[in-house]
């Protein structure tokens, strides 16, 4: 069973409808017989109240870390709920004070800290069908070619946030995210 996972709003979703596109039981939020694509599966958090009945951790054969442009991703979960932000906030073990864009900005680097830890890989949602094959050999399945989905599943409104935009919220974390961004080879 492999996962994949990384910051909410990293494209977990669309990964899911990829997978299944090309053949796998992978699931987005519920385990399929092959995998999952969540960020919250990756710890142990007991029931979740979108999902409709409760989890049980697994230990996962695989780890796929995941990631989606920094900035975008961080506007993204500027517009998450409150019930998910209860559940970062659980994984992280604190509250985060300030606007909904500092603790955006929080989340994501510790999420992303987290995940990095615990996968034996990362790639860039934007580069998936680039790095496909890798992908496949890494869970050790090889099923097909990397199938077209549209990019915009489980897309959500949101303002799209700037570099000005984190630098004026807290100059700190926006250095890290800055310096995280470039390591994952992003050019913000």
């Amino acid at each position: 069973m492999f996962i994949v996972t990384g910051a909410p709003r990293s494209g977990t979703g669309y990964a899911a409808k990829v997978f299944q596109k090309a053949g796998y039981d992978v699931r987005h939020e519920y385990y399929g017989r092959e995998g999952i694509c969540s960020w919250l599966h990756l710890y142990d958090l007991g029931k979740v109240y979108w999902l409709d009945t409760a989890y049980k951790l697994r230990d996962y054969d695989v780890i796929l870390h995941q990631l989606r442009d920094p900035l975008k991703t961080i506007s993204s979960m500027t517009a998450i709920s409150d019930q998910a932000v209860e559940i970062i906030e659980r994984i992280i073990g604190r509250k985060v004070a300030g606007g909904m864009l500092r603790r955006a900005m929080s989340y994501w680097i510790e999420l992303t800290e987290r995940a990095a830890k615990r996968a034996q890989l990362w790639y860039r949602v934007e580069n998936m069908m680039n790095v496909w094959t890798m992908i496949e050999e890494k869970i050790n399945i090889r099923r097909s070619v990397f199938p077209g989905v549209d990019k915009k599943t489980n897309a959500r409104d949101h303002r799209d946030y700037t570099v000005g935009d984190l630098y004026a919220t807290d100059r700190e974390m926006a250095d890290r995210i800055i310096e995280m961004a470039n390591y994952y080879g992003y050019n913000l």
